[in-house]
C-alpha cells in the first residue's frame, strides 16, 4: 500500500468516524497545551526563584554554617572577614525562637542578634524610628527592632517605637520598625525581631554564629574576597 492509498483509507476512517476522531484531536490537542503550560509554569518558577536570589544582591555572600559542632564562626573569623580587601560590611547573626508580649498573650517569634551593619548588609528600610548601633552591642542594651508584621502583632494600630516589649519576661525598648521585607527564599523577612547579638545571646540562650553576611563594593571584589580568603 502505497502514501496516497494510505491517505485515502485515513480521509475515508475519519469520515465514518467523525465523533471518534474529534475525540482523538481533542486529546491530542489538550496533551499539547498540557505540555505548554507546564513548560510556561516551569519557566515562571525559574524567573521566580532567580528574581529572589538577584534581590539578594549579587555583591552579598552568606557564609552559614550548618555543622556547627566541627566549624566555629568566631569573634576572629568575623575580624579576618572585614579585613578582606573589598568587603565593605560584615553582619555576624545569632538566631532563635523566643516569646515576646506586649500585653496579656505572648507570641513566638524568631529572633535575630546582629550589629549595626545588618541594615546595610540586607538592604533593609526602616517605617519608624532607627536601627541598632555599635555601642548598643557592646552595651549589650535591650533594645529591639521589630519586623513590620510583628510590629502588628504586638501593637496593632499604635506607634511602637519607644514602647516597651517583653522577651522572655525582659523589658526590651523598640528604637525602629522595618517596612516589609516581604518573603525571600521561602523566608518572611517580617516576623522577626532584631537585637543586639550580645543582648540576643542572652534572650536565646545561643552563643553561636551562624551566619555571616558579607557585603563588598560589586561581584567582582566580592570574588577576590572569597579566592583571597581561600588561600590564608
Amino acid at each position: 500500500m502505497n502514501l496516497g492509498e494510505s491517505m485515502k483509507m485515513a480521509i475515508r476512517s475519519i469520515k465514518s468516524n467523525k465523533v471518534r476522531a474529534f475525540l482523538t484531536m481533542l486529546r491530542i490537542i489538550n496533551g499539547v497545551a498540557s505540555v505548554i503550560v507546564l513548560v510556561s509554569i516551569g519557566q515562571g518558577s525559574s524567573q521566580s526563584v532567580q528574581d529572589e536570589i538577584n534581590s539578594l544582591g549579587t555583591n552579598l555572600l552568606t557564609v552559614s554554617v550548618t555543622d556547627t559542632d566541627s566549624v566555629k564562626l568566631t569573634d576572629d573569623t568575623i575580624e579576618q572577614f572585614k579585613d578582606l580587601d573589598g568587603i565593605s560590611e560584615v553582619a555576624p547573626v545569632v538566631t532563635g525562637r523566643v516569646y515576646a508580649k506586649n500585653g496579656e498573650a505572648p507570641t513566638q517569634v524568631s529572633m535575630v542578634g546582629t550589629t549595626s551593619s545588618y541594615l546595610t548588609v540586607r538592604d533593609l528600610k526602616l517605617s519608624q524610628g532607627r536601627f541598632l548601633t555599635d555601642m548598643e552591642t557592646e552595651l549589650r542594651s535591650k533594645v529591639v527592632v521589630l519586623g513590620s508584621d510583628t510590629a502588628d502583632a504586638l501593637f496593632e494600630n499604635q506607634k511602637a517605637v519607644d514602647q516597651s516589649v517583653l522577651i522572655g519576661g525582659v523589658s526590651y525598648r523598640v528604637i525602629g520598625v522595618l517596612k516589609s521585607a516581604g518573603t525571600s527564599m521561602g523566608s518572611s523577612g517580617d516576623d522577626v525581631i532584631i537585637a543586639p547579638i550580645t543582648a540576643a545571646e542572652r534572650a536565646t540562650g545561643s552563643t553561636t554564629i551562624g551566619t555571616v553576611y558579607l557585603k563588598a563594593g560589586n561581584e567582582n571584589i566580592l570574588d577576590r574576597a572569597i579566592t583571597r580568603y581561600k588561600v590564608r
